[in-house]
């Protein structure tokens, strides 16, 4: 499980390291989802700590992660804070896919 876990962080933080790639996505995350673009722009100007705390609330909040990880590199937000608060942003999403994946088990066990 924690492969899978370590996998799906690479390939979900992927557009930090080619951010050239997806400048262009800017303008239509601005159309599509202006508040929240406008909550990663402030956060990019923000310190080590806001910058982790925005990542952190917006990896548990239902906003996609993919747009998120978009939105991101448009930003002047630093890849250290970006990492850590994906990482910590994530970890009651996996605890929670975990206990429904056992709970699932159980029940397909006992029926």
């Amino acid at each position: 499980m924690t492969t899978f876990f370590f996998i799906f962080l690479v390939f979900h933080n992927l557009p930090p390291f080619c951010p050239q790639l997806f400048v262009n996505i800017q303008l239509w995350l601005e159309k599509r989802w202006p508040r929240q673009i406008a909550l990663i722009k402030l956060a990019g100007e923000g310190s080590w700590f806001q910058q982790f705390r925005v990542v952190a609330l917006l990896r548990i909040s239902p906003f996609p992660y993919a747009l998120l990880n978009y939105a991101v590199t448009v930003t002047e937000m630093k890849f250290n804070p970006y990492i850590c608060g994906s990482v910590v942003g994530m970890i009651p999403d996996v605890f929670i896919n975990i206990y429904r994946l056992d709970s699932d088990q159980q029940f397909m066990i006992t029926y």
